[in-house]
């Protein structure tokens, strides 16, 4: 029986039919939810700066605002400074209710004219989570608003890390501002200002999870820094556990030479090895705005350097750093 070719007007229709099944999933595909290379939406923009209270009731948290885009240039910037950093590390909106038993958190309000950097580091993305290991430790920054040349303003999101913390340029330029007005006055407490009652032993968490390969950025302030420490001691209870609690023992503010023999130390300081003998205290120094250095008084004798890019370095402590800081 002799084969016959579909004419071709029928082969036309049947390409026609099969480029248009094709062309049904890539259309649906098209409109599926938008990828990470879609617009932001602009930040809302507000006719006139009142009050740090008055703007964070309006424009609410960083968590859901824009990051900043093009569309606004800003020339100043102020930052909403409560006094009051819960242990958690959540950073407490002005204005917002204090927890129970605490003072209200006072609100300072500072401005700074020199925001370039500050600006630049507001329009980066927020980088792809990270698949690694991070720390537990939360930085928290000030609440910001940015002004305009005509006074209106805006407050920006936060571009977040890896880790799901503030970027590193963020937290630099924050670090380099030339602010003016009244820093946060001391917090109410039972503990000394400048300390919290409680703080988590984030040397023991991150000698469990491996995670102390990181850059010692908190070294890096200068030898004229003023850093403030406190002393924390761990109950029994908490000690080897997954992240042990320690409650506020005392306080002081290091003299130049301590920093400075200090940071000598830790600069020439081994990685530590491991180790799961749980120290009974530690030591938190406050050598930045976002950077701390922990220290224990026993134990497994480690030390934690903070970095503000990811994992912080762990390292051995030496006899005399140990001798500054609790004896």
């Amino acid at each position: 029986m002799p084969h016959h070719s579909p004419a071709p007007a029928v082969l036309r229709s049947r390409l026609a039919a099969l480029l248009a099944a094709l062309a049904l999933p890539a259309f649906a595909a098209g409109c599926a939810a938008p990828t990470e290379n879609a617009a932001t939406p602009s930040s809302v923009v507000y006719p006139g700066w009142e009050s740090c209270t008055a703007g964070s009731a309006q424009a609410g948290t960083s968590a859901a605002a824009p990051h900043l885009d093009d569309a606004f240039q800003p020339v100043s910037a102020i930052l909403c400074q409560p006094a009051i950093v819960h242990p958690s590390g959540a950073y407490p909106r002005p204005g917002a209710s204090p927890p129970p038993g605490a003072s209200p958190p006072p609100t300072a309000e500072r401005r700074a004219d020199d925001v370039k950097a500050l600006v630049a580091a507001l329009r980066l993305p927020s980088e792809k989570p990270s698949n690694g290991a991070c720390t537990t430790d939360a930085i928290v920054i000030p609440w910001i608003a940015l002004l305009d040349a005509s006074g209106q303003w805006i407050h920006p999101g936060t571009p977040l890390d890896g880790c799901r913390k503030p970027r590193k340029e963020v937290l630099a330029a924050l670090d380099q501002l030339h602010l003016t007005g009244d820093p946060p006055p001391a917090p109410t407490s039972s503990a000394t200002p400048g300390c919290t009652s409680m703080w988590a032993d984030m040397i023991w968490v991150a000698g469990e999870s491996n995670n102390g390969a990181g850059t010692p950025d908190a070294l890096a302030a200068p030898d004229n820094t003023p850093v403030r420490f406190c002393v924390y001691a761990v109950p029994a209870g908490q000690r080897g556990s997954g992240k042990p609690g320690g409650e506020f023992e005392s306080a002081r503010t290091l003299t130049p030479s301590e920093w400075t023999l200090i940071k000598r130390d830790l600069s020439a300081a081994a990685p530590a090895t491991p180790c799961r003998t749980p120290a009974t205290r530690f030591a938190v120094l406050h050598t930045q705005r976002f950077a701390k250095i922990y220290v224990e008084s026993d134990g497994c004798h480690r030390a934690l350097i903070d970095s503000t890019s990811g994992p912080g370095a762990l390292r051995k402590a030496t006899p005399q750093l140990s001798a500054v800081l609790f004896n």
